[in-house]
């Protein structure tokens, strides 16, 4: 058996299997869904990382709403973070296909932005 690093002339090398971005990306619904159990009672202020593990998942729309809900509490506890969740929650909505409530929170989040610049 070889014990160095590097291994020894028609020895194979076994190696776990590369993993994608995608099992990674499922894997952040599950941790947005434990945060809004695990914290019932403080779901606005955990509201900036419930966003950021649906975006991560892949669940857009979700995400501008958790987003948008982060925005409104940060409006009275944290005012550098109101302009950055609105703005997020815009961008995210422009990647989704028009529906009557995604052009809603469009023209919410852009209303609240024109007041905060």
């Amino acid at each position: 058996m070889n014990t160095t690093l590097a291994p020894a002339a028609g020895e194979r090398v076994s190696t776990p299997p590369v993993r994608t971005a995608a099992p990674f990306a499922f894997a952040r619904f599950p941790v947005a869904q434990v945060v809004q159990e695990l914290y019932p009672d403080k779901l606005d202020e955990r509201a900036a990382l419930v966003a950021h593990h649906l975006e991560q998942a892949g669940e857009t729309l979700d995400a501008a709403r958790w987003h948008r809900r982060a925005a409104r509490w940060a409006g009275v506890h944290d005012h550098a973070g109101v302009l950055r969740h609105w703005q997020r929650a815009r961008a995210l909505l422009a990647t989704m296909p028009e529906s009557q409530e995604v052009i809603g929170l469009r023209l919410g989040c852009c209303a609240l932005i024109l007041t905060l610049v």
